[in-house]
């Protein structure tokens, strides 16, 4: 049997078309296409497309691959600075203790100080080296000791601007007189000044802004009106001697008054002379008659006409103090000074 020779057939059939395929539609082009308006384009020429679109995205692929390899070695490299500056910090606490078994170095200057919170042996390193150069504030001085109060004064001149002295005796006020620095001095005078002649007595720096004087003397009230800058001021004092501020020219106006003294017209001739810019007052005094008691003292203090005012502060301890009594003279000034007063009493709750 002879059978046909299949190339041979293969060769005498006619080609066949390249059919066009649609763009829009990814199939054969057909009637329905060309009446859609779509677009023709040939296999081969679809073939291309696809082929370049492969080799689009491999190239994406190959990218983010890239990428994450980027991401791993950053990791890497964080990790390793992370190392780094744990081993930085060994080292740093290493060098720390090797200088601490030397000689330790003194600690850094502070910029307040307050003595009285001091134990002995800090208080007298308060003069090695410039401990005392960079001070703005130092309170708590005792002058017991004259010589060392007087070496501490001396370090803290001409920078510091707060200073408090306890038992104050005339080395440290002489010296105090010419701090020109201060701003805010807080005195306590010792027992002894209290027998000192007047004009032993120093005056105060004229450019304090804040002033605290426990057992005041004559010659300290004396110096009030010529502090032009003085805004607050806190007197207190055991004595019953009376000072009158009639007719005198202040060159300040206090915001703040606190005083304690057995002298009633003291307190009224101060309060009357600071009745316009005066905001708050603080007056010691009990509620009921006996040691420190001032009769009258409501009426008097608003008859001083305080146009500024805005807290009144009765101030009194345990002893000086009685509820009943000192509800009714908290009423009292209340009805007085009216609603924009605050009215208050230390020892209450109404405080």
């Amino acid at each position: 049997m002879n059978f046909p020779d299949n190339f041979a057939l293969l060769a005498e059939m006619p080609a066949r078309a390249d059919e066009p395929w649609c763009e829009t539609c990814g199939l054969r082009f057909r009637g329905a296409c060309a009446d859609a308006a779509h677009r023709p384009c040939s296999v081969r020429q679809r073939r291309v497309r696809q082929e370049q679109r492969q080799a689009d995205q491999q190239v994406l692929q190959d990218l983010q691959e890239g990428l994450q390899n980027l991401q791993l070695g950053l990791q890497d490299v964080q990790r390793e600075m992370q190392d780094l500056r744990q081993t930085q910090d060994q080292l740093l606490r290493k060098v720390k203790d090797l200088q601490l078994t030397g000689t330790a170095a003194p600690p850094p200057p502070s910029l307040e100080i307050d003595v009285w919170k001091l134990s002995p042996s800090e208080e007298n390193d308060l003069l090695v080296g410039d401990r005392l150069a960079r001070v703005r504030k130092l309170t708590g001085l005792h002058c017991y000791n004259v010589e060392r109060s007087m070496a501490v004064l001396m370090k803290l001149n001409p920078h510091v601007e707060e200073l408090g002295l306890r038992q104050a005796e005339l080395p440290q006020l002489r010296f105090v007189q010419g701090m020109t620095s201060l701003r805010k001095l807080v005195l306590e005078l010792s027992s002894l000044i209290q027998f000192a002649e007047s004009y032993e007595i120093p005056d105060l720096p004229l450019q304090l802004e804040e002033l605290v004087v426990r057992e005041f003397r004559r010659n300290h009230l004396q110096c009030l009106p010529n502090m032009p800058k003085l805004r607050r001021l806190v007197l207190g004092s055991h004595n019953r001697d009376t000072f009158d501020f009639t007719g005198v020219a202040w060159q300040c106006g206090l915001q703040y008054l606190k005083v304690a003294t057995r002298s009633l017209p003291t307190i009224v001739s101060l309060v009357r002379a600071h009745a316009a810019t005066l905001e708050e007052l603080e007056v010691h005094g009990a509620s009921r008659p006996g040691p420190c008691f001032h009769k009258g003292l409501p009426s008097k203090l608003h008859a001083c006409g305080l146009l500024a005012l805005r807290r009144f502060t009765l101030r009194r301890n345990e002893h000086q103090h009685e509820s009943t009594s000192c509800s009714l003279q908290l009423s009292f000034c209340r009805g007085l000074f009216g609603p924009t007063v605050e009215v208050r009493c230390t020892e209450c709750n109404e405080e």
